[in-house]
């Protein structure tokens, strides 16, 4: 056979494998109707909570979903978040979602699955992750139901050592980069690895851009609009 045939079949081959590898795609949800119609064949409910994000009275809700009976490779796999506004008692009509909302149940390091809770409280979303082990965490996102769309409106990233000897636990080698889009401001802190107080802690402004919509959030994407030169 020849080697440029050969080599063809061992592409198609290796595309074949990452094909099968691929992580299952929620599917497009109905418009309308009962809750479990939101959760389908395959996937199952992880966490939920409700609110009355439109102040209408009815409860809405939020929904964490995960791929049930998932092989050791799907556990690398983000999770989907859907939001329902209530109609009726078992009646609900889509308001958004996103297939890769949570972090995925591997993401944690020793921590396990990094994913905290999430918070419905009036038209604000909080989806709250944390882990790692000597070194830990946090990776949160805040969304605002605003102009009929849920939008990203802050998010925050921090990492700090455990076993330092600062009093307080999360002081030793602090660094955060947190967001706030309402107001295009956003804080650095940085402190060094064998120090409890930081060396920088600032706010700084960015030029507003398009709106980060749930419908376009990927929980892995880099959205901070600045980077601090250290």
């Amino acid at each position: 056979m020849k080697p440029t045939i050969i080599l063809l079949l061992l592409v198609l081959g290796l595309q074949k494998n990452l094909s099968a590898q691929a992580c299952p795609s929620y599917p497009v949800p109905p418009k309308q109707g009962p809750l479990s119609a939101y959760i389908p064949k395959g996937w199952q409910l992880m966490d939920s909570t409700g609110g009355d994000f439109n102040n209408d009275g009815l409860r809405d809700m939020v929904l964490v979903l995960e791929i049930s009976q998932a092989e050791e490779w799907m556990l690398q796999c983000h999770r989907p978040l859907i939001i329902l506004q209530g109609l009726s008692a078992n009646q609900y009509r889509l308001s958004a979602y996103s297939r890769e909302a949570v972090l995925c149940q591997q993401c944690g390091g020793v921590f396990g699955d990094p994913y905290e809770h999430i918070e419905l409280k009036k038209n604000v979303l909080n989806i709250n992750h944390y882990g790692g082990s000597a070194w830990r965490w946090t990776k949160n996102f805040t969304f605002r139901f605003q102009n009929k769309q849920w939008e990203l409106i802050g998010l925050s990233e921090m990492n700090y050592w455990t076993n330092g000897a600062c009093e307080d636990v999360g002081s030793a080698a602090l660094s955060l980069d947190e967001v706030n889009f309402s107001t295009a401001r956003m804080h650095f802190i940085r402190t060094k690895n064998d120090a409890c107080k930081p060396y920088r802690d600032e706010w700084k402004k960015f030029i507003k851009k398009q709106n980060i919509t749930l419908s376009r959030f990927e929980v892995e994407k880099n959205y901070f609009p600045l980077k601090l030169s250290e």
